[in-house]
């Protein structure tokens, strides 16, 4: 059986399925008065053209839908953290039964957030963007399936204790560091002499 070349037209080209029959059979015939007819065994099954009036196990055709197994659930990602590292925000959330994650940073409590990232079928991004910690960063997650539902925006916990060394939500902004003032010996330069003696 010949192909027709690409957007060609005419009746030899354009296929009908006819039926289904009683046991749920389709017949693939063309205008021309063609059916689509099959023979041989798998793998090695050849096709060809009969005419349209032939009915047999060769022309039938069972119309299979394709199947694979997918999440269409999603959810919002849960327990969202983050904090400063040298490379920048490092951010890590529980793993859930979402296939991505939009990343979205804001640097106002709130929004408006601001798209930077998708990851796929990951539980942690490092925001190399974020290069300074005096500015403060917000961040929020979302969860997308194989169809790119999205889910609403994670949570964003309050800032936790600042023995923690951690910020859920807000990356820290630096503390400056005063040095301790330590006592020190100081020692003269030159000696002192009066009347002829060491002061």
């Amino acid at each position: 059986m010949n192909l027709g070349p690409f957007l060609a037209t005419g009746s030899a080209v354009e296929w009908e399925f006819n039926g289904p029959d009683s046991s749920g059979y389709y017949f693939i015939t063309n205008t021309a008065g063609h059916a689509l007819n099959g023979s041989g065994a798998a793998p090695a099954i050849s096709f060809n053209t009969t005419t349209s009036s032939t009915q047999n196990n060769n022309t039938r055709w069972r119309l299979v839908k394709a199947y694979q197994p997918v999440s269409t659930s999603v959810s919002v990602p849960n327990n969202l953290s983050f904090y400063f590292t040298n490379q920048g925000v490092a951010l890590s959330w529980s793993v859930d039964s979402n296939l991505y994650y939009n990343i979205y940073r804001s640097t106002a409590s709130g929004g408006p957030y601001a798209l930077i990232a998708r990851v796929s079928s990951s539980t942690s991004y490092t925001d190399t963007a974020a290069s300074s910690n005096s500015v403060p960063w917000y961040y929020v997650i979302t969860g997308l399936n194989a169809f790119g539902d999205e889910s609403g925006y994670s949570t964003r916990p309050p800032p936790p204790s600042p023995l923690s060394g951690v910020n859920n939500g807000l990356a820290p902004q630096s503390t400056p560091v005063t040095p301790p003032i330590l006592p020190t010996r100081l020692k003269m330069a030159s000696s002192i002499f009066l009347n002829g003696r060491l002061i």
